[in-house]
């Protein structure tokens, strides 16, 4: 069986990490550029990119609304609709998640 190409997306370097919403509808990415992009996959576009370090881990909240990072010295977290951050220092973060009640 051949995999099925849903979308395809543009960076600009190295992709690190990758994750999907829960709904499936959403997908971030992170890597070497130093961006992480959140695309819309059903509409195939781009909808936030926010600066980072080079981002080594990636996590939506289980309701999609929210979007969490780590990098070499940050964690950061993101309100996808509100298209707001806060970041907060913390040492080299390799992995990051929410629990599935938001919690």
């Amino acid at each position: 069986m051949i995999p099925k190409q849903i979308c395809a997306y543009q960076r600009d370097d190295f992709i690190v990490y990758v994750c999907f919403s829960l709904d499936g509808k959403l997908v971030a990415s992170g890597g070497h550029d130093n961006k992480i992009k959140i695309y819309d996959i059903k509409k195939e576009q781009e909808i936030f990119t926010y600066h980072h370090d080079c981002v080594d881990c990636v996590c939506f909240s289980s309701d999609g609304n929210l979007v969490v990072s780590g990098s070499k010295d940050k964690v950061k977290v993101y309100d996808i609709k509100k298209q707001k951050g806060w970041e907060y220092n913390h040492a080299r973060t390799s992995d990051v998640c929410f629990s599935l009640d938001g919690k």
